[in-house]
């Protein structure tokens, strides 16, 4: 199998070849989810026990290995190959919740398993001996060769993966230098899910007091991206999840889920921030532009789902038009229909 060169892989640039290096150097983003994941990134999202991560974990590999908008929302340029690490519970759990999310009506029929791997080989195996590392690193690089390469390898959850004290800077950086080296001879960005501490919880209540993270204070230092889910208040079907950390300083800074319960999937309501409506417009406009794609109004906020007044969405519309982004065709005899330039 050829392997892609990972942009983490080492690099030794001197004279004539860093000024070469520099003028291909492009200030754009490589997304694999625009506004949520980007491309060569080691990605934290951490939250309480119980909360849903690992459902919408599942969720996320299974849109990105189908092309699909990730909480049907952050749009996903093309299908990407997917490893899915479960270190920890029986294979059934995510199997049923899959089952289960396979029937949503924006799902179904449209998931490509082929580009997707489950495994839990993970489980039981602790990533500070060498003997171990070894083993598994073979394992994810037959999963890859099957699928043809891999482009994300997601980890559930992180405290499964070492035996020891994750207070111990030690052992976290044993757990990063594996997945450094994943991301490395792969080629692939990493995406794991953490826990907050254990904490407290006083009787009755269904959340832990007193929480940081579980492990390492440092372990977001270690990551590109680091996102932390939280329950709403307002609704125990809605849950927050906010941006803590962004080296490229291009992903959105919120956004909230809310859980179907018939189907197990969750769907992104992202907050109408600047930063965030530009991510997602140029988002769609690019997917539009390669496309050649005719679209209106109503499928460009229903799309991004970018909330906005009727009188603002006109407004967006018109800045976008006066910056020269789309084009309105009503002149070719198509009233509100427009095209990416």
């Amino acid at each position: 199998m050829e392997k892609e060169r990972s942009k983490l892989a080492p690099r030794n640039l001197w004279g004539i070849d860093l000024i070469e290096y520099l003028k291909d150097l492009s200030d754009d983003v490589d997304w694999q989810a625009h506004g949520f994941l980007t491309e060569s990134s080691i990605t934290m999202l951490y939250a309480t026990d119980g909360i849903g991560k690992s459902l919408i974990g599942i969720q996320a590999a299974l849109e990105l290995a189908s092309g699909l908008p990730v909480f049907k929302s952050f749009h996903v340029g093309k299908a990407q190959r997917v490893i899915y690490c479960q270190a920890e519970r029986s294979i059934k759990e995510p199997t049923k919740r899959i089952k289960s999310m396979i029937q949503d009506p924006d799902l179904i029929g449209k998931i490509k398993f082929e580009n997707f791997t489950l495994t839990t080989e993970f489980q039981g195996r602790d990533l500070s001996k060498e003997s171990e590392t070894d083993y598994l690193m073979g394992v994810l690089k037959q999963h890859a060769e099957t699928m043809g390469g891999v482009d994300i390898v997601f980890f559930d959850p992180l405290y499964a993966l070492i035996r020891g004290d994750l207070n111990s800077n030690e052992a976290i950086n044993k757990v990063f230098n594996f997945f450094r080296r994943v991301g490395n001879e792969l080629g692939c960005s990493i995406f794991f899910l953490h826990h907050e501490n254990r904490g407290q919880r006083e009787q009755g209540a269904t959340e832990r007091t007193g929480q940081d993270y579980y492990g390492s204070k440092f372990i977001s230092g270690l990551c590109t991206g680091v996102w932390h889910m939280k329950k709403a208040k307002e609704d125990s079907f809605i849950t927050t999840i906010t941006n803590e950390k962004d080296s490229e300083s291009c992903l959105v800074p919120s956004f909230k889920l809310t859980y179907d319960p018939e189907f197990n999937t969750v769907r992104a309501n992202v907050s109408s921030s600047s930063k965030a409506k530009d991510i997602l417009t140029n988002a769609f406009l690019h997917a539009a532009k390669e496309s050649s794609r005719k679209f209106s109004q109503e499928d460009f906020f229903r799309e991004t789902q970018i909330q906005m007044h009727a009188v603002t969405q006109r407004k967006h519309f018109g800045t976008l038009i006066n910056n020269k982004k789309i084009k309105n065709l009503a002149a070719s005899g198509f009233e509100g229909i427009y095209v990416a330039i």
